[in-house]
């Protein structure tokens, strides 16, 4: 909903095809960010599944596993598969630069494209891995080393799976 008004407001300042970009590469961008969570943590073995909300989305789920390891690699997906996507763009848009034989203004509008996406997708894995804010990834990270922390070294869920039941 919020890069729905965003885009909106870019359409009415830019144009409709830039207000119509935004909204379809923000919300491509966070199901991309989120598939990473959700692909990793069933790989794992967390059933899980994609929640658009109003800021973004969530991937809920994905992290209901014991191991601390494969915690981790579930949080890291997320911005990891951003930015190999960014990568990827970036090698589009070099690769378009060799280009001589298409139009030249349709091939400058393609190469913007790519370089917003590349940007947005850099940008957004990055506020989200490094702010240390629950329930940025950051945030998920730094409660991940808090609890390794912690005497005993694990959590008491992956002491025991039933230790909320003694309490």
């Amino acid at each position: 909903m919020l890069h729905a008004v965003i885009g909106l407001i870019v359409a009415g300042r830019v144009g409709v095809a830039s207000g119509l970009f935004w909204i379809v590469a923000v919300t491509g961008s966070i199901l991309l960010h989120e598939f990473g969570h959700v692909l990793t943590g069933r790989y794992f073995g967390a059933e899980s599944e994609i929640v658009l909300t109003f800021l973004g989305g969530a991937a809920v789920g994905s992290l209901d596993l014991h191991e601390r390891q494969q915690r981790v690699l579930v949080i890291i997906a997320g911005p990891a598969v951003q930015l190999a996507f960014a990568g990827l763009l970036c090698l589009a848009f070099l690769g378009l630069g060799q280009v001589r034989f298409i139009e030249t203004r349709w091939l400058l509008s393609v190469q913007i494209a790519l370089l917003e996406l590349c940007g947005l997708n850099v940008t957004w894995a990055l506020f989200n891995l490094l702010i240390p804010i629950p329930p940025l990834d950051g945030g998920r990270l730094l409660m991940e080393f808090i609890e390794a922390q912690r005497p005993g070294g694990t959590a008491p869920w992956e002491r025991d799976p039933n230790w909320w039941k003694r309490s």
